[in-house]
């Protein structure tokens, strides 16, 4: 049996929707009522905290993205206006059904980048100007907590052991772009190459009962654990896989399929530090072979490693964090 009934608890899958958002607005209080914080911390996509913190005025900070979303201010031109425009439309829907009044689309004025905004990226590695005083770039903000699973120790074992190169494939969530799954699947599964697949957030596999012999999967897998074993990262260019990726010095292949993840792949393209595949028709086994020949041929190597200089930086930061929080 299936229910349409919205989520109540903390998922952001249908952070869009202003029913699921009424939801936890109720729950969200409950929590802020019985333990009375100092500070919400939350992403973007968690829209009731937002409201929560203006009338409960407490601090709210917003865990961020590597790519800033909004255009700078004053940045009339911006390609990132329509998301400014199109969040604050889902915001004004959340606060029309509580009863609050309508907020604009002002990248200066914006409440949906709280009182602080963690971007999680560094000036290297972005191009963004004049952004609100509150964003503050913070490094990776990387958290991979460490774990065994012994089946996938075997699966890279056995294929050390017959001299196949491993990749990472980490692809998110596809919204109506299964075909893309579909597709990969075909092409990855005729490849003299092995993978490992993180399917966290995956939204397309339930119809896949068998999987080529070269595909590990597993709902949980980080980099960290399999960084001594992977040459490099297929992802969707979103914000943990990338950033993860140039800490462990990996070599990325974007395969978007959205806006954001497209521009984190055109920087990975643009910084030297991967390859990017923008279009399905792109999708072919030739396209794959020359990125893994290229990784195989070092040229992305001082590239990462001068971004993963700059990115391991911000560990060394005792007060990072102290600062961000203050």
């Amino acid at each position: 049996m299936t229910t349409s009934q919205p989520n109540p608890f903390l998922s952001t899958r249908d952070w869009y929707d202003s029913r699921v958002g009424r939801y936890q607005y109720d729950f969200i209080k409950q929590v802020l009522d019985a333990y009375q914080p100092d500070v919400i911390v939350c992403t973007q996509l968690v829209m009731p905290a937002f409201v929560l913190a203006e009338i409960v005025k407490i601090p709210l900070i917003v865990i961020g993205y590597c790519e800033y979303l909004f255009p700078g201010i004053d940045d009339t031109c911006s390609s990132k206006q329509w998301r400014i425009e199109s969040l604050t439309q889902h915001y004004n829907n959340l606060r029309e059904n509580l009863g609050l009044p309508l907020v604009t689309a002002d990248p200066a004025t914006t409440p949906l980048i709280g009182d602080k905004y963690l971007l999680r990226s560094i000036p290297q590695l972005t191009t963004e100007t004049n952004l609100p005083s509150q964003v503050e770039l913070v490094g990776g903000l990387i958290f991979e907590p460490p774990y065994v699973n012994v089946d996938m120790d075997n699966f890279i074992a056995t294929s050390q052991e017959n001299n196949r190169p491993l990749y990472y494939v980490q692809i998110g969530r596809l919204f109506n772009d299964r075909h893309l799954w579909d597709k990969l699947i075909c092409i990855l599964g005729n490849l003299p190459v092995n993978f490992i697949l993180d399917l966290s957030r995956s939204d397309y596999v339930n119809e896949h009962i068998e999987f080529p012999d070269n595909f590990y999967l597993h709902p949980l897998v980080t980099i960290a654990y399999i960084k001594d074993a992977v040459l490099g990262v297929i992802c969707s260019g979103q914000t943990t896989s990338v950033l993860s990726a140039i800490y462990h010095g990996k070599p990325v292949l974007g395969i978007p399929n959205s806006a954001d993840g497209a521009e984190g792949t055109d920087r990975i393209v643009k910084h030297g530090i991967g390859a990017g595949i923008f279009s399905t028709d792109d999708m072919r086994e030739d396209v794959f072979m020359y990125f893994f020949s290229e990784v195989e041929r070092g040229i992305f190597e001082d590239k990462l490693h001068y971004f993963q200089t700059h990115l391991l930086s911000y560990e060394d930061d005792d007060q990072l964090l102290q600062r961000s929080f203050t």
